[in-house]
């Protein structure tokens, strides 16, 4: 009677410990995936946003073709400041 109540627990510990690892393995995957996804939506957004901004700047390096920066004068700046912040 000893023998089979001892077996008896032994599966129980063994069939609870298998279901516990599966659900910590299902609930990690499941973060994983989401934290996943988000990452990708901001990354999505980022680049969205950067191309407005690289847009708004006339000194650019695609409109200047690579060349040499050349300063913002003061009333570019505010111009600039104005056009990338929605003021005025």
């Amino acid at each position: 009677m000893l023998v089979a109540s001892t077996a008896t627990d032994w599966a129980t510990v063994a069939v609870t410990a298998f279901l516990g690892v599966v659900t910590i393995f299902v609930g990690l995957s499941i973060h994983l995936k989401r934290r996943q996804e988000i990452a990708t939506v901001v990354t999505q957004r980022r680049y969205e946003a950067y191309s407005v901004l690289w847009a708004l700047i006339p000194y650019s390096p695609e409109l200047q073709e690579l060349q040499p920066k050349q300063r913002l004068k003061p009333e570019d700046r505010g111009d600039l400041f104005d056009k990338m912040t929605g003021c005025r």
